[in-house]
């Protein structure tokens, strides 16, 4: 028999009122936004995340950490693998990768919808040009790394030398000059054993590749930048060999820069960089060190133009931005927060927590400023530096090319053998084209290319 059963008033109403409140908590949106684990970038997004939880109340922001480095990528792989892909990820990258594997949603309907109120013009060209990807547009423009010369001042007053140009054409300043300087600010004891270096780049493979361009030569042919898919490797070519014979002179007849282990890094949770003990008087550096210089007490520095190599003038930039995950549940809620956080508001907050350059002209201006007086510079030399940088700038090949991954663990694996002198140089190159080559041929061959 059928029964069922009389609720009183009182009754019925506590029903009503729990349904609600079900209907309430099911409605609130959690979005996952992975950050790489930074401490001291950590507080700042949560203030960042909670500015825009006020304002969005039934969206939720949860983080969920990542490993720094090639480890980050290995972590999104795992939790592609897995189905557990966070909604929002960016801070750099393997761009192009995320693009072959058909990671990121096309956020080119919203761009378009959201036209007036993003201020597109706002955005600097070099950020926009590195989110089109086959008439997509796979994320939105958030910050900038340029590189740029840097020099401390002490160590250049101390040899009597004039502090290097911000400006990228004059002449004067180029590769010999840069030789004489690097010179005059090694520091020997009376031993003879290097206490100051006069310059150093650093031997990472991305940074390497950009030496490569400053003589002429390079690892990859001009059809693999057009597609992103490497198709020659030429890191064998005369003049890449050329530019990786300057290193071995710097290391080793000069002793004016160190090799890999050859100088101390400076202790503490982040201060690693030997530039900032003042143990390398000149660098090639990128801005995302900046932050690092400061916090571990150097303060009498400054940047200037890279010097003209014997093929002009690179600058290795990096123009990083924020992904949506193609297949998130909440592509809206998650749109919301991708715009947020490349608001000029949002990039001004960040970048004067951090140091870390915003991709908007209209935020620019308090990160120059900021920047220019911790510097001791003007800000329109600043300004000259940074924009010397990006008109002179190659992408970071992370963004450029898919599976760079495996090409630079290759590069890292055989390229220490030649700075150390353990192997020639030509035999180190030749390993490097056969196992980067036949890595080319097998990722065209697992996307179906020739």
């Amino acid at each position: 028999m059928c029964t069922y059963r009389r609720f009183g008033p009182l009754t019925l109403l506590m029903v009503i009122m729990l349904a609600g409140a079900s209907v309430t908590a099911s409605a609130e949106v959690v979005l996952q936004v992975a950050l790489v684990e930074r401490p001291e970038h950590r507080p700042i997004y949560e203030v960042l995340f909670r500015r825009f939880e006020e304002s969005n109340p039934g969206i939720k922001v949860e983080i969920l950490s990542l490993p720094g480095g090639s480890a980050r990528d290995e972590r999104l792989t795992v939790l592609y693998a897995g189905d557990q892909m966070p909604d929002i990820w960016g801070e750099g990258g393997s761009t192009a990768t995320f693009h072959v594997f058909d990671w990121v949603l096309d956020l080119a309907p919203f761009v378009e919808r959201d036209r007036d109120e993003l201020d597109i013009d706002d955005f600097l060209p070099a950020a926009w040009a590195n989110v089109y990807r086959d008439s997509q547009i796979i994320g939105m423009p958030w910050g900038m790394s340029t590189s740029a010369f840097a020099f401390n001042r002490a160590r250049l007053d101390e040899a009597g030398l004039s502090y290097p140009p911000v400006s990228w054409t004059d002449a004067s300043w180029n590769y010999d000059v840069l030789l004489q300087y690097a010179r005059q600010l090694t520091r020997r004891t009376a031993d003879g054993r290097v206490e100051v270096f006069g310059f150093e780049t650093w031997l990472w493979e991305d940074y390497l590749l950009t030496w490569a361009h400053l003589f002429g030569g390079d690892w990859f042919d001009a059809a693999s930048y057009e597609t992103g898919i490497v198709n020659q490797v030429t890191i064998n070519r005369p003049e890449t060999m050329a530019a990786y014979e300057e290193i071995i002179k710097l290391i080793h007849d000069m002793q004016v820069m160190p090799g890999p282990g050859g100088a101390a890094w400076a202790t503490g949770p982040v201060h690693w960089e030997p530039f900032a003990s003042g143990q390398i008087a000149t660098r090639i550096t990128s801005s995302w060190a900046y932050e690092m210089y400061f916090d571990a007490g150097l303060e009498d520095w400054g940047i200037a133009a890279i010097p003209q190599f014997p093929a002009g003038r690179h600058s290795l930039v990096a123009n990083d931005a924020w992904h949506i995950w193609k297949h998130t549940n909440h592509p809206e809620e998650a749109w919301q927060l991708v715009k947020f956080l490349t608001s000029r508001e949002a990039m001004e907050f960040f970048s004067r927590g951090t140091l870390f350059g915003p991709a908007r002209i209209s935020a620019l201006n308090p990160y120059v400023t900021d920047l220019a007086e911790r510097l001791r510079m003007s800000p329109q030399d600043v300004i000259e530096v940074l924009v010397g940088s990006q008109t002179h700038g190659v992408e970071s090949q992370d963004h450029v090319f898919h599976a760079w991954a495996e090409f630079r663990s290759i590069a890292a694996e055989v390229l220490p053998r030649a700075w150390s002198k353990e192997l020639p140089l030509a035999t180190v190159l030749n390993d490097a084209q056969r196992r980067m080559q036949a890595v080319a041929d097998s990722v065209r061959q697992s996307l179906g290319l020739p």
